[in-house]
């Protein structure tokens, strides 16, 4: 937790579970002040606020507020968004089937049979994470998804048929979340920014690999008018991740850069979302266009 402080605010940086920093503000100093100002002789506050402590706040003129005072923006309606997309009949149905659509994806082999557990599997896990009851808990609910891909294909010999189908259905199926509530879309961009296709083994000496067409839906978060920076903030981590990482060819590695650079040109960004594009486009292992146009030297130099 990281404590900073300005003239007229009090800041405290706290990690969140969900990966996103928390900033909470208390007043202090002169807008301390001006927030417990009593009202003058003979006039009566607009309002009086009594928290569950049993201390009183007094709502002030506007023109007694001090000269760099904001009020708290609005909650953003996709913090309201309930869309549930599995019922627990559904669910109840799917846990007889759990062990064996466990099973097949750790042996490896792709049928129709396991095509169909697989389908149903994805349905399952996502589908979880737009219920409103498991808001509290939804991180656990897409490392659920995730433990499935890192299970999948272990068994000594195991072919990889089945994680690389699982890891297209989950893609697949990750863009029907991406208007649900804000939770469920940030927990979903994570979620794509995990997936690997590949596990690291020290001792065969095999690198991790980032799931490279995850890439495609990341690079549709990036340009929704509609997605919140947060949102946008994670899918640039992932676009990052698999830009080092991942295999994206020149044509996709293009792509990516160009969607970068043209978000960084917007104005009014946060500085956080700012950093994170800068960071990225700088990973993406170019220089120049196929003209060749060096935009992204000439963008991280502006």
């Amino acid at each position: 937790m990281q404590r900073l402080k300005s003239p007229n605010q009090t800041c405290l940086r706290m990690p969140s579970l969900l990966g996103v920093s928390v900033i909470v503000l208390f007043a202090c100093g002169p807008a301390a002040a001006q927030l417990n100002r009593q009202p003058k002789p003979g006039q009566a506050p607009k309002s009086v606020l009594s928290p569950a402590g049993g201390s009183q706040l007094q709502a002030v003129a506007p023109a007694d507020l001090p000269a760099d005072f904001r009020p708290p923006r609005e909650v953003p309606p996709v913090m309201n968004i309930t869309k549930e997309l599995i019922t627990a009949g559904e669910i109840k149905a799917f846990k007889k089937d759990l062990i064996k659509y466990q099973k097949a994806l750790r042996q490896g082999n792709l049928d129709n049979r396991v095509r169909d557990l697989i389908d149903r599997g994805v349905r399952f896990r996502l589908y979880q994470m737009t219920l409103k009851e498991n808001r509290r808990l939804i991180h656990k609910r897409r490392d659920e998804m995730v433990r499935d891909v890192n299970f999948a294909g272990k068994v000594p010999g195991a072919k990889q048929d089945a994680r690389l189908y699982l890891l297209a259905q989950i893609t697949k199926r990750a863009e029907e979340l991406l208007d649900n509530n804000f939770q469920v879309r940030l927990n979903t961009v994570i979620l794509l920014s995990m997936l690997d296709e590949v596990d690291a083994d020290n001792k065969r000496k095999i690198a991790r690999k980032a799931y490279t067409p995850a890439a495609e839906v990341l690079l549709k978060v990036l340009v929704d008018p509609d997605q919140l920076e947060a949102i946008k903030l994670r899918a640039v981590a992932g676009l990052q991740r698999i830009a080092s990482i991942g295999d994206p060819n020149n044509q996709l590695r293009l792509k990516m850069a160009k969607t970068v650079d043209a978000e960084l040109k917007k104005t009014n960004l946060n500085a956080w979302y700012q950093w994170q594009l800068v960071e990225a486009l700088a990973s993406m292992g170019l220089i120049s266009d196929l003209r060749p146009r060096p935009f992204v030297v000439q963008t991280l130099a502006e």
